[in-house]
């Protein structure tokens, strides 16, 4: 990989954009030991990393080779949405890697996000649910406040809010070579039945069957989330998706929308009109219906990127360095059983060779 990155001359190298202004994290203002720091170093020693902020009267800067979009907190303007329908028509890759819910951990309470993404991922063939989903089976460990003795405390607890799955697409060359992914705070994803003429889709990764999707879930606290919530709707569901092919503009049939105080009879804005791109050139584009699925899933991003840039060599050489996390605790049902097996399996041949003994010796 080193030599790979060596040998590519410095004016070939990729700039990848991440989208600023929207409450998104700047991934230059992370320690090297957090997992934001981590993943900014590893892409800065292939990449050129560089924050785009949209609205005004440019779009995504020339040189962007592919941008990230990463857990926007506010709404996305019509201006700036225009601005990266604009950069997939012309042929860029793109990842969306979006929350429905913001956590509170002071408050154990979760508020809705609204980034107002939906509609324009609707077009290309995404739906974003506005719900969270919950597996009180397959999770990971999380540290979070608990009344102990009348005073909160941090202790370790599985918190149902943070899926842990091993239903990847092997055919995927992102996530080829991961045995599993955590997706904290994810929405449901779903791929249209119909999608736009040239386009191709797939599910990349699903929560295990143990889930289940809770709309309107506003509490947070672990022995609320242990028992069944009301409408609560098991199954596995999708939480990563791929696209791939020519897509259509999404505002095709609607005004351009002008930047934030642009004068009504700007001539700029028939310019723009003529240079606009209805019917895209050949992109790439992944959503995640979770934003901390980035923290939490460094190779997967990693992978996407390379994917994203069409660089598939540095996939699959990365993914054979991925270390195999833990083995995963049985089920709560299963456990008695086993330990049963254990007990008696050892116990039992013993007691059969001293019946044995016992026959033989009448």
């Amino acid at each position: 990989r080193a030599i790979h990155v060596v040998a590519k001359p410095s004016d070939e190298r990729k700039v990848v954009g991440y989208l600023q202004g929207n409450g998104e994290p700047d991934l230059a203002a992370f320690a090297a030991d957090n997992p934001i720091g981590q993943l900014r170093e590893r892409l800065a020693a292939q990449v050129t990393l560089r924050p785009v902020v949209l609205g005004g009267d440019e779009g995504v800067p020339d040189g962007v080779d592919a941008l990230l979009v990463i857990g926007p907190q506010s709404q996305v303007p019509l201006r700036a949405q225009y601005q990266l329908d604009q950069f997939i028509m012309k042929g860029g890759p793109i990842a969306f890697f979006l929350s429905s819910v913001r956590p509170d951990f002071q408050a154990m309470r979760a508020t809705e996000v609204r980034h107002d993404l939906n509609a324009l991922l609707g077009h290309f063939g995404v739906m974003v649910g506005k719900d969270v989903l919950i597996d009180r089976t397959r999770n990971e460990v999380m540290r979070v406040p608990v009344a102990v003795g009348g005073r909160p405390q941090l202790v370790p607890v599985n918190y149902p809010l943070i899926p842990v799955t091993s239903d990847l697409d092997p055919s995927s060359p992102v996530v080829k070579g991961l045995d599993r992914a955590v997706v904290p705070f994810a929405a449901t994803l779903g791929l249209a039945e119909r999608l736009p003429d040239g386009v191709t889709g797939g599910v990349w990764v699903r929560t295990e069957a143990t889930s289940a999707a809770v709309a309107g879930l506003r509490h947070l606290r672990p022995d609320v989330l242990a028992r069944p919530i009301p409408d609560e709707v098991p199954g596995s569901y999708p939480v990563a998706v791929g696209l791939v092919g020519p897509f259509t503009s999404f505002f095709a049939n609607r005004p351009i929308p002008p930047p934030a105080g642009a004068l009504p009879d700007d001539p700029a804005r028939e310019q723009e009109a003529l240079t606009r791109v209805l019917d895209g050139a050949p992109s790439r584009m992944i959503v995640v219906s979770s934003a901390d699925f980035v923290a939490n899933n460094l190779p997967f991003v990693l992978n996407a990127v390379d994917w994203m840039l069409q660089d598939e060599l540095l996939i699959s050489i990365r993914s054979r360095a991925v270390d195999v996390d833990r083995l995963d605790a049985p089920e709560a049902g299963s456990v008695g059983t086993w330990r049963l097996g254990l007990a008696l399996g050892p116990a039992i041949p013993l007691a059969l060779l001293a019946l044995l003994a016992w026959w033989r010796s009448r």
